[in-house]
């Protein structure tokens, strides 16, 4: 938000071949929304406009357009505008589930080889209609930087974490590695809310305790809040070591009391939290989703192209530290 302000107040001021004629008939495009319906893919665009220079307020405006292809979509969005359209700010894809089951190769080439957009930009999907996340703000609320703020403020890691869309497309394309993208919808109160994630290329939804666990797989486990048993653990860290010769994915947590002056049982913290990641595990396999990448670090290790992931077993080896500030601890052996 403060890059974009400071973009167009800039822009006020700049002399040369590039005027202010030219900055007012230039339309920047903040986000963007990508549906695939009835063979026809539908694409809108998020122009932002400066409505009190002085103050700098800004406001947000929508232009729509279809094709039968994702170029032809742009195209006839870009000819609606009547300035010049502004790609280089573009910070936020939302796409619906149906381009991320079937159309996400398609995408994300046109956007890679598009010179106008640079790759440092969020993604995120819905199972509703991708337009409508991106309107459903009024003019003065700007989606792309509520959808950010909810991403960099998320404490209770309710979103997959860290991961931009040239890293998805990297991942994707280049080391066929699964790639997850957080799912969002509008709550009941027209607020944005993370509702779990969808995997590129596969059907299978996960629910909001799933990204949690994907996040503690993916060493993003910051300021996880774990309850169990009227107790509750703030998850600081994680560390996870896949080690194929032995078979094991080792897990180091480190965590601290959520609540001052509790008990705690930490072996029956450790009992569930392992009980949780091994089911989350199993239904990756079941599901032939290999999000860790193992598949990878099979070839990298053994150059040799094998389903390692879908067809060995690996164990899950828990080791939960915990900072004892004014902490009680009991174990089953006491």
């Amino acid at each position: 938000m403060k890059k974009l302000l400071l973009l167009i107040s800039l822009s006020f001021f700049l002399t040369g071949c590039y005027n202010y004629n030219e900055i007012e008939k230039t339309a920047i495009i903040d986000a963007i929304s990508i549906d695939y319906d009835n063979e026809m893919y539908k694409v809108a665009f998020e122009i932002i406009k400066s409505i009190d220079a002085d103050n700098l307020k800004l406001e947000a405006n929508y232009v729509d357009g279809v094709g039968t292809s994702i170029v032809d979509a742009f195209n006839n969005t870009e000819i609606k505008i009547n300035s010049n359209p502004f790609f280089s700010h573009l910070s936020l894809i939302i796409i619906n589930q149906e381009v991320a089951n079937n159309h996400f190769n398609e995408i994300s080439d046109f956007i890679l080889r598009n010179p106008k957009i640079n790759n440092n930009i969020k993604l995120v999907a819905t199972t509703n209609n991708a337009s409508t996340i991106l309107k459903n703000q009024n003019k003065e609320a700007i989606t792309s930087n509520l959808i950010k703020d909810l991403i960099n403020n998320n404490y209770n890691n309710t979103s997959v974490k860290d991961i931009d869309f040239d890293e998805i497309v990297d991942k994707h394309l280049n080391y066929g590695i699964n790639s997850p993208i957080s799912l969002i919808k509008i709550s009941d109160n027209n607020t944005y809310l993370f509702d779990g994630m969808i995997v590129i290329g596969n059907n299978t939804i996960f629910n909001s305790n799933d990204v949690l666990l994907f996040n503690i797989l993916n060493n993003n486990c910051k300021n996880i809040i774990i309850n169990h048993n009227n107790s509750s653990l703030r998850l600081l860290t994680s560390n996870t070591k896949i080690d194929l010769k032995k078979k094991k994915i080792n897990i180091l947590i480190t965590a601290e009391l959520s609540k001052h002056n509790q008990e705690l049982n930490k072996t029956d913290f450790e009992i569930m939290l392992t009980n949780k990641l091994i089911n989350f595990y199993q239904n990756l396999k079941d599901h032939d989703i290999d999000l860790l990448g193992i598949n990878l670090k099979y070839y990298q290790r053994y150059h040799k192209k094998y389903n390692y992931f879908k067809n060995e077993d690996l164990r899950i080896n828990l080791n939960l530290k915990i900072n004892k500030h004014g902490l009680i601890i009991k174990d089953y052996h006491e």
